[in-house]
């Protein structure tokens, strides 16, 4: 049984049938078989059956699901000739079916959200997060919910599982903002640069809501502005379903988009920027950032094979004096691998 939800990495199989409902029997068939190409980034070499009168053929096709993203399902095409190759008829079945393909949730081993302060040795205890001694609501438990948060004794006695919402400190939040004005991805060999965006992006947003942090993903699609917002383990599916369909090509520049998404938030919040170019503008709003007590935390994508991605030094190492993080991501790095430090 398929899962119901699809994520990068995983596998998928399409079983098809072609029955041969006359009376006479079929020589030659080709098929050809364009139902998960795009999902697979292949191609599938034609199948040559023949069938007898009343006979059919069932086949199935598996694929590990290369990247994220939205797919209409591709076509079946059936050539059927006769014995000497005289006539030719050619069907399609079109497929009907969709996909969305979330991206691989890949944890951090060790990152933890500003609070109150500049990011430290991103190890804070959740404690930090939010006042366990103040509980602003009790809900039935959603799939997603920690354990911790289970209110035992009321469940037992109201035979339902409820959870318990903490009040979160106000500084216990944070804003992700993704650069991905078209320009920038002119040139993204094998969409690289958006894939690996998505991959840092859905890291960080997944251990902001294990922790309850409130957590907003601000971007672009076209010239539409996306707008994501979450606290719980259960609010996960709506970023998911944004980063699956995400690509580099936002209209506007990061300034103006920024000015578009940008919101007043608390003191001490941190604010996030993933672009794959650190340039005046980039580090200037980083410097801005800092002046209004917030945390800028700034990720910096590249794919020096193909030399995409820009970076200039002398702006990373000012940002780096005023206490700023920057960090630079290849796309050939391992995110799992990742410890942010602040010395």
């Amino acid at each position: 049984m398929q899962k119901a939800s699809l994520y990068s990495g995983d596998s998928l199989t399409i079983e098809y049938t072609i029955l041969n409902n006359g009376f006479l029997p079929i020589s030659s068939i080709e098929i050809q078989n364009r139902i998960l190409e795009d999902l697979a980034n292949d191609t599938f070499p034609a199948t040559f059956i023949s069938l007898g009168k009343k006979q059919s053929y069932t086949a199935k096709e598996t694929v590990v699901l290369r990247r994220r993203g939205y797919y209409e399902m591709g076509n079946i095409h059936i050539i059927i000739r006769d014995v000497f190759g005289l006539f030719s008829i050619k069907k399609t079945i079109s497929s009907q079916i969709s996909l969305l393909v979330y991206p691989k949730v890949i944890k951090f081993p060790s990152f933890s959200i500003s609070i109150s302060q500049q990011l430290g040795e991103l190890l804070i205890p959740n404690s930090n997060f939010y006042d366990q001694s103040m509980v602003s609501n009790l809900r039935e438990y959603r799939y997603g919910d920690p354990i911790r948060a289970v209110h035992w004794k009321l469940s037992a006695k109201i035979d339902s599982t409820m959870v318990k919402e903490y009040e979160n400190r106000g500084d216990a939040k944070i804003e992700v903002f993704i650069d991905n004005e078209r320009t920038l991805f002119k040139n993204d060999v094998d969409r690289r640069l958006e894939d690996k965006i998505v991959e840092i992006a859905t890291a960080l947003i997944n251990f902001c809501l294990e922790y309850n942090i409130q957590v907003q993903l601000k971007t672009q699609n076209n010239n539409k502005l996306v707008a994501v917002e979450g606290q719980q383990k259960s609010d996960f599916r709506p970023f998911l379903k944004s980063l699956a369909k995400f690509k580099g090509n936002g209209k506007f520049d990061f300034e103006t988009f920024y000015s578009f998404q940008f919101t007043s938030p608390d003191k001490g919040a941190t604010i996030a920027i993933i672009t794959t170019t650190l340039n005046k503008s980039i580090g200037t709003k980083g410097l801005e950032l800092k002046m209004k007590n917030l945390n800028p935390l700034l990720v910096v994508v590249t794919d020096k094979e193909n030399n995409m991605g820009f970076v200039d030094s002398n702006i990373e190492d000012n940002l780096r004096t005023e206490g700023i993080l920057v960090y630079i991501l290849d796309y050939n790095e391992n995110l799992e691998n990742l410890v942010i430090n602040y010395g």
